[in-house]
């Protein structure tokens, strides 16, 4: 399924959510129910512009030139999943990143591998593949300074974000 249609998709559901919140006289804000949104603080995520943001610099990294899980990465996704799932989000964005080393073409593509691998295991997870948007941002928005090794290895990362509407 391509974008366009579950954007399409995405949209229909979320009006259709907005209506039927509206027929209880109780709108959601921000298009999240309260007990959505007290679950996703509790788990780290934020409100920022694009959304809620979790991300993963902390607990979900990559070593260089890697696009592998580690066990605790894991771990961490299936308590981010669970937690997501048990108060109804079944669906996010997943963006991948990298250090500044290598080249803009390696870079995307080695971020695009680190999206899709956390994309496939949270679709293992009983997440539909097909209700996550998966990309790739290469060496955009770094969190750290790319001239230290450990900043590096803290852009080496992947951010989940839940819609806000």
């Amino acid at each position: 399924m391509n974008s366009f249609v579950q954007h399409i998709i995405r949209k229909t559901l979320v009006l259709s959510a907005v209506v039927f919140m509206a027929a209880c006289q109780t709108p959601p804000p921000s298009g999240l129910t309260d007990a959505q949104i007290e679950a996703l603080r509790d788990i780290g995520f934020n409100r920022e512009e694009g959304g809620w943001e979790l991300a993963l610099d902390g607990r979900i990294l990559f070593g260089p030139n890697d696009a592998k899980l580690a066990d605790d990465n894991r771990a961490t996704i299936e308590r981010v999943v669970t937690t997501l799932k048990s108060v109804g989000i079944d669906g996010f964005t997943i963006e991948g990143y990298t250090d500044s080393t290598g080249s803009e073409s390696y870079n995307h593509k080695l971020s695009l591998q680190r999206a899709e691998v956390v994309a496939r295991y949270i679709s293992e997870l009983g997440v539909p593949y097909e209700n996550l948007t998966v990309k790739a941002r290469g060496t955009a928005n770094p969190v750290a300074d790319n001239r230290t090794a450990s900043g590096r290895a803290q852009n080496r990362r992947v951010v989940l974000i839940v819609p806000a509407d």
